[in-house]
């Protein structure tokens, strides 16, 4: 009798273990997990409201390359943050939204559209993309963000512009003309 209790309680023990991890798993998926707009209206209204580039990812039930990027890149860490940090994401399914598709001219499947916050169109990537190919995508085509710091004085270079950072609380520094 004492072996049967034993293993019984093995048993349970490793469930309960199961449940956990699993449990533990799920929450760090949905916490990289992108955040699709519902509709291209809630998504053009977060973009003009937010000032974020939009992320249009188009894609289709039959498309096996788009389950493969959404496997791959899309569930992928650093692509995940890169786009809930600077962009206002948004899944069209081409069959679903036909009409937008063809607007947009396109003509293959995955593929990923990048504009401004503004709405200008910023770059078209067109096919299955891994998530190292990917990044420096995202990272051209978004806003850099940079932490200012009371402490923070001195000048910091970005791609074509000098800044100025003078002693802030986390306003919005403009670009030094004289420099």
């Amino acid at each position: 009798m004492l072996p049967f209790r034993l293993i019984l309680l093995v048993s349970a023990v490793c469930t309960l273990h199961t449940i956990a991890f699993s449990q533990d798993r799920e929450s760090l998926q949905d916490a990289q997990r992108i955040l699709w707009a519902a509709t291209p209206q809630a998504a053009v209204q977060l973009q003009q409201a937010t000032g974020r580039p939009l992320l249009v990812y188009v894609t289709a039930d039959y498309c096996g390359y788009c389950r493969k990027m959404e496997r791959d890149t899309w569930s992928n860490r650093d692509v995940g943050q890169k786009i809930r940090d600077r962009f206002i994401p948004l899944k069209l399914d081409a069959e679903k939204h036909a009409e937008i598709v063809s607007r947009l001219g396109i003509k293959g499947l995955p593929t990923t559209i990048i504009f401004s916050g503004a709405g200008e169109h910023i770059q078209t990537v067109s096919g299955y993309s891994r998530p190292e190919a990917l990044l420096p995508v995202l990272e051209a085509a978004s806003p850099s963000i940079v932490s200012i710091r009371d402490d923070d004085v001195g000048r910091a270079t970005l791609p074509g512009d000098s800044w100025d950072f003078r002693q802030t609380r986390s306003t919005a520094v403009r670009p030094s003309k004289d420099r």
